[in-house]
């Protein structure tokens, strides 16, 4: 880990879980909390995070579905994972809870007592082990509205837990084109903040993703950090946004025009990587180009600077990625100068362009 000023860089942690939105206010669709086993993986030691365990709680039975299974005996089943890897002799120095969020979202839906039960559970299970955790969360809450089992659960924890605290914008409706129409509002996730801090526990924001020319301008940054300063977070880490095919659909169709076209214009000459599992994307993806990340980085270093927050770059830049990013761009100016003076049929110079486009079915 690279110490640098008043930021932290450092290689992110890379969950098996995909993180999902949550909603606070009545923009949710009703659900039904089912404590039954789960879909999908749910205490799980990576093969290259073994010290690391990963409990995702909820999770909805089936796309779509509108019923959250619940995980069974969630208390007594992580015992049995901690149980199980000492009784081999393996380390597990932490975990991270995820999948919480729905207990949030639906406070009166049916079957919420025992979600919220299952949650208290697993947080006295890992304090009760003496076990240092994360919980992962994009959740908000209502005026008044922190659970009182949940409170005093991580109250009793009090250093062993880590509130990670996704926000991808101030504007509501930046963030429900990041995360999807049923993120929490802003001001419901900094009264959870609010809520957590003033129980001694340690929240640290997450501003994940954060997007060129959207999220990542002087204006929204200061009214970002300036906020959860005041709520009492102290610490803040933030990664630029990594397009994949799939997630470039997603969000070209919530983007308004303008904005997808920036983004659009951002990415096209950057090359698609091919999936690595330690540094997170399983699949082919793109990054934003390592000029453009550094300058937002040394951006939000210096807001948290002024309000006194400790932010940490979870996608740093080294010398020879900028490096080969800007002999990259030099070799495509190059090109791009051949071609346009080159007699016959115009040269398609940006096919990665189409990366945003709509289906051609769409348009019909």
């Amino acid at each position: 880990m690279l110490t640098t000023g008043y930021a932290v860089y450092q290689k992110r942690d890379v969950s098996p879980f995909r993180r999902t939105a949550s909603a606070v206010g009545g923009r949710a669709s009703s659900v039904e909390f089912i404590v039954e086993p789960l879909p999908t993986p749910t205490l799980v030691r990576p093969d290259h995070e073994l010290e690391v365990l990963y409990v995702r709680l909820m999770a909805p039975r089936a796309p779509a579905s509108r019923v959250i299974a619940v995980l069974p005996r969630a208390g007594d089943a992580v015992r049995d994972v901690l149980t199980a890897a000492a009784d081999r002799d393996e380390a597990v120095r932490r975990a991270v809870i995820v999948g919480v969020d729905a207990v949030f979202a639906e406070p009166h839906a049916p079957g919420h007592a025992e979600a919220v039960a299952a949650f208290v559970d697993v947080v006295r299970a890992l304090t009760d082990a003496g076990l240092p955790f994360v919980w992962r969360t994009r959740a908000g809450i209502e005026p008044g509205g922190l659970e009182p089992a949940i409170a005093a659960a991580l109250g009793a924890a009090g250093r062993l837990c880590t509130v990670e605290l996704g926000v991808a914008a101030v504007d509501d409706h930046d963030a429900r084109a990041l995360e999807g129409d049923l993120a929490a509002p802003f001001e419901a996730r900094l009264r959870l903040a609010g809520a957590l801090v003033a129980r001694g526990l340690v929240v640290r924001a997450l501003v994940d993703p954060l997007v060129p020319m959207l999220t990542d301008q002087q204006g929204p940054l200061e009214a970002l950090v300036s906020a959860l300063a005041q709520t009492g977070v102290k610490r803040l880490g933030a990664r630029y946004i990594t397009l994949t095919r799939e997630r470039a659909k997603v969000i070209a169709a919530r983007l308004a025009g303008m904005q997808k076209a920036l983004l659009q214009g951002v990415f096209a000459d950057e090359p698609w990587q091919k999936p690595d599992e330690d540094t997170g994307p399983r699949e082919v993806h793109k990054r934003i180009p390592p000029a453009i990340r550094r300058r937002g980085h040394e951006r939000l270093i210096e807001v948290g600077a002024r309000h006194g927050v400790l932010v940490e770059i979870l996608d740093p830049v080294d010398d020879d990625e900028l490096s080969r990013s800007l002999e990259r761009a030099e070799q495509l100016h190059a090109r791009d100068q051949h071609a346009s003076k080159a007699p016959g049929k115009p040269v398609r110079l940006r096919p990665q362009l189409d990366l945003f486009a709509v289906s051609s079915k769409k348009k019909r």
